[in-house]
């Protein structure tokens, strides 16, 4: 049973470090809090919502559908940030997970660019599949 701890630990710190590019130093690993399937509103369930060091909130969704990115995305960024805020994390990323369709990248970047919610310590990262499964494998 440790060894599924220790190698979902690595998993999550892998995750962070190579697919989200996160810089953040060792101590911050020390603690890494992960769940799956929240549902946040009716509408948006997260696909996994990970503490690393109460430092860094991470949020995952799912998704193929523009209508859902247009229609939910600032309701996600603003529970992000308020959760952020309210529990003095340094940093808030929202990872959408999708296909490598260009048009749906596209829209879900301009999309998050034109909030007005964001600041410097939030974050987008489109993923794919393959790489979310790196997560969970």
């Amino acid at each position: 049973m440790a060894v599924d701890i220790i190698t979902g630990i690595d998993r999550i710190k892998s995750f962070v470090q190579s697919t989200l590019g996160c810089s953040c130093p060792e101590d911050v690993f020390e603690f890494i809090e992960s769940k799956d399937k929240i549902e946040v509103t009716n509408k948006i369930t997260l696909s996994t919502k990970i503490n690393v060091g109460n430092r860094l909130l991470i949020y995952v969704i799912e998704s193929t559908d523009p209508d859902f990115i247009t229609d939910n995305m600032a309701g996600i960024v603003m529970l992000g940030k308020s959760e952020r805020d309210t529990f003095g994390f340094n940093r808030f990323r929202l990872v959408v997970v999708t296909d490598d369709t260009p048009d749906l990248k596209k829209l879900t970047e301009n999309t998050f660019n034109n909030l007005d919610l964001q600041d410097d310590k939030i974050h987008l990262h489109i993923i794919n599949q393959n790489d979310y499964q790196q997560l969970n494998n």
